[in-house]
């Protein structure tokens, strides 16, 4: 079963737990890290948070982006994203239903998967 770090803006936290919950009926991956566990380390400092960001990301064999309204505002978002292509890993990504804010720049010229079960499965189990 592969690995799959969740990059999303904290206000999408409901989505998260969306995509956590299918996890949990057979999404066919671990959930491994997120960017919330990352978000309730950011009290040790910027340096601290980006090893921790880095060390997930390696352990992780994808990479899956929640798309919101604000997400393309996030620097940690963009971080992420642009730490997994340096390390060669794959970056999917999806839009959260009723938003409309643009992609982070590092993803905008590729395909979105639907938000739902089925896509998101298929996806991460290519």
């Amino acid at each position: 079963m592969s690995k799959v770090f969740i990059s999303f803006d904290y206000e999408d936290i409901v989505s998260k737990k969306v995509v956590e919950n299918w996890s949990n009926q057979n999404l066919g991956v671990d959930i491994s890290f997120t960017s919330e566990d990352g978000h309730s380390y950011a009290s040790k400092g910027d340096d601290f948070v980006k090893n921790l960001l880095r060390n997930q990301i390696t352990a992780a064999q994808k990479l899956l982006v929640l798309v919101g309204n604000n997400t393309h505002n996030r620097p940690w978002v963009d971080f992420e994203i642009a730490y997994a292509n340096s390390q060669n890993k794959s970056v999917i990504w999806t839009r959260i239903p009723d938003t409309t804010g643009a992609p982070p720049k590092e993803i905008q010229n590729t395909i979105p998967v639907k938000f739902n079960f089925e896509s998101i499965q298929k996806a991460l189990r290519e």
